[in-house]
């Protein structure tokens, strides 16, 4: 998609200016951060970095058996993640739903609740350490 037909070139060149460490810990606004659970371009260890370098109200959320893609879910009932994120934002936006300091993980499994449901959900690994 960039152009480039040696991955190691790419990676010097392109990749290893593509990221937002060290940026994190500056945004001072709610945030939700979605993945999928076995996403090749954000790998989770490195998603949950991310969500702890965060030092405001936040969450997490984590689609079960998902890559990059967030389209047809069957963790959001075959829908987009989009429209649950819109969701999230008119109910901060409400007052309905103050995410934490501490922050919220949910593991939002194929055909399971979604994001409003009892998906809470504590990580198997930390920051740094490889998820498969």
């Amino acid at each position: 998609m960039a152009g480039y037909q040696d991955e190691d070139r790419f990676d010097e060149e392109v990749a290893r200016h593509m990221t937002v460490r060290g940026h994190l810990g500056k945004i001072k606004c709610p945030t939700l951060l979605t993945t999928g659970e076995y996403d090749p371009l954000c790998p989770l260890e490195d998603a949950i970095e991310a969500f702890e370098s965060l030092k405001v109200p936040k969450e997490l959320w984590v689609y079960e058996n998902q890559y990059h893609t967030h389209f047809a879910l069957p963790n959001l009932g075959g829908m987009d993640c989009y429209d649950h994120v819109l969701d999230w934002l008119q109910a901060l936006f409400s007052g309905r739903h103050v995410p934490t300091q501490r922050g919220r993980i949910a593991y939002l499994r194929e055909n399971g609740e979604g994001p409003w449901g009892d998906c809470e959900w504590t990580p198997t690994i930390r920051s740094g350490q490889a998820y498969f």
